[in-house]
């Protein structure tokens, strides 16, 4: 009789489930390095837009701040009153100041205008030529430096503790004001309209024939981050 011939078990099953396993674990290793890949994105994401946003109130604080400063008011909304212990409050004791009218524009003016940057203590003329200076970073280097432009609360007192910003936000922030004023034939044009209509409302009053253009900005925690705001002012005295 034969007996049957026995043979030896193949390696063909057992290699195929060694392939499929290995695919399987490049899969889940390249889902999870994605996932990772993805979180750190959102994290970064999260994190610029979070550094964006704490630039962007610093720099609205800047604003508020140089507006009190125009009007020489304190936070509280009270008159600014100028301390021995604090002698740039109210800039009592600088030459940049606005205890000016219309016979002292062009004295302060061509005071502005002596300084290389047409800056001094956060006062500026008008800007010729490139208003972004903020582009130039040598022209800007020179704009933020020490008695050029204006620190948070340097001439209002003001502390962060009456924003919702830290000294940190505002450590890295300044402020200039433009004065733009008005030619002497629109001011006499002015007279002719009634106080209540909206071009006496909005216009220089004749005691102060200028506007002021604020430009505020503020540099956030990570390189790169940096947010420029601007608005017009219009001052009119108090009646």
């Amino acid at each position: 009789m034969m007996t049957p011939k026995r043979t030896a078990p193949g390696n063909g099953p057992r290699g195929a489930a060694l392939y499929v396993v290995l695919v399987v674990l490049w899969l889940t290793a390249m889902l999870a390095l994605w996932s990772a890949r993805s979180a750190l994105f959102n994290e970064r994401l999260t994190g610029n837009e979070s550094d964006y946003q704490r630039a962007f109130e610093a720099a609205q604080a800047m604003l508020d701040d140089a507006q009190l400063d125009i009007q020489q008011l304190q936070v509280d909304g009270m008159p600014c009153e100028s301390e021995a212990d604090a002698p740039l409050k109210c800039r009592a004791t600088i030459a940049e100041h606005w205890r000016f009218d219309a016979s002292g524009l062009p004295d302060m003016l061509a005071h502005l205008a002596s300084f290389p940057t047409g800056c001094a203590h956060g006062l500026c003329v008008r800007r010729d030529g490139a208003q972004d200076f903020w582009s130039d970073r040598v022209l800007l280097a020179q704009m933020t430096a020490e008695g050029v432009g204006a620190r948070f609360g340097q001439f209002t007192n003001a502390a962060a503790s009456t924003t919702t910003r830290s000294d940190a936000d505002l450590q890295h922030a300044w402020y200039w004001i433009e004065i733009l004023p008005y030619p002497t034939p629109q001011i006499a044009l002015l007279t002719r309209f009634q106080d209540n209509t909206p071009v006496r409302q909005f216009a220089p009053h004749s005691a102060r024939p200028w506007m002021v253009r604020i430009t505020a900005l503020a540099r956030g925690q990570r390189a790169g981050t940096e947010v420029v705001l601007q608005t017009v002012v219009v001052q009119h005295p108090l009646e």
